[in-house]
């Protein structure tokens, strides 16, 4: 079911640009098998806001946007209920996902370590904007 939810959330993320994070953890019945719910979150949504210490690291801006989603999946009655709630839309955030062709490569080279990775992608891409977590991917 996870993964028919993040299917669901990637077709909706490339349809309108915006993030969305996991809010609570999915309700899956113990009553039926292969039914639960998920809930999602707009990245932005200052429901999500934390109390981070003081640094120099920009922040994201936070928006009141109540920005949700609910994925409810009954696989026995082959049945998909996707309810999206927003009541402003706002600026989007800045995209700092790792390219397709550097996912490609991560996959097509998974048996390497880390060090090793790093180093094959350094030569084949620009990855000085890369993280160590975006390799790890």
């Amino acid at each position: 079911m996870k993964s028919i939810a993040n299917i669901i959330i990637d077709s909706i993320e490339e349809g309108d640009g915006y993030i969305w994070v996991v809010k609570t953890a999915p309700h899956i019945s113990t009553c039926h098998k292969n039914v639960g719910t998920f809930y999602l979150a707009c990245s932005q949504s200052n429901e999500l806001v934390r109390d981070y210490k003081e640094s120099n690291y920009s922040r994201i801006f936070w928006f009141n946007c109540h920005g949700m989603i609910v994925i409810h999946i009954d696989i026995p009655a082959s049945k998909i209920i996707v309810n999206l709630k927003y009541e402003i839309l706002h600026d989007r955030s800045v995209d700092i996902t790792t390219p397709i062709e550097i996912r490609q490569e991560i996959k097509g080279n998974i048996h390497l370590d880390p060090v090793q990775l790093r180093a094959h992608l350094s030569n084949r891409f620009d990855i000085s904007n890369i993280t160590i977590q975006q390799i790890r991917y």
